[in-house]
C-alpha cells in the first residue's frame, strides 16, 4: 500500500488515563501524543508542509516489558 504518512504518535501513559477520565487527550497539557495528535490533525486541516516529529528517546514496548523483568531500567 502506498500510504503517505501523516504522523507518528509516542507511547504516553496519559492515553490509559484521558480514555479513562474521558478527557480527550489533545486537551492534556504537556502530553506529547496529544501534541502529535494536534499535528497529524494540522496535516489533515491542509498544512502538508508541517515536518513530521520524529519521537526521541523512547524505549520500544518490547525493550520497557524486558527491563520489568530484567531489573534494568
Amino acid at each position: 500500500l502506498s500510504i503517505e504518512l501523516l504522523g507518528l504518535v509516542p507511547m504516553d501513559d496519559r492515553v490509559v488515563v484521558s480514555t479513562n477520565n474521558g478527557i480527550p487527550l489533545v486537551l492534556e497539557k504537556g502530553s506529547n501524543a496529544g501534541e502529535a495528535f494536534k499535528r497529524i490533525a494540522m496535516r489533515l486541516n491542509g498544512d502538508p508542509d508541517l515536518p513530521i516529529q520524529v519521537p526521541k528517546g523512547q524505549k520500544s514496548i518490547w525493550r520497557k516489558f524486558a527491563s520489568k523483568f530484567s531489573g534494568k531500567n
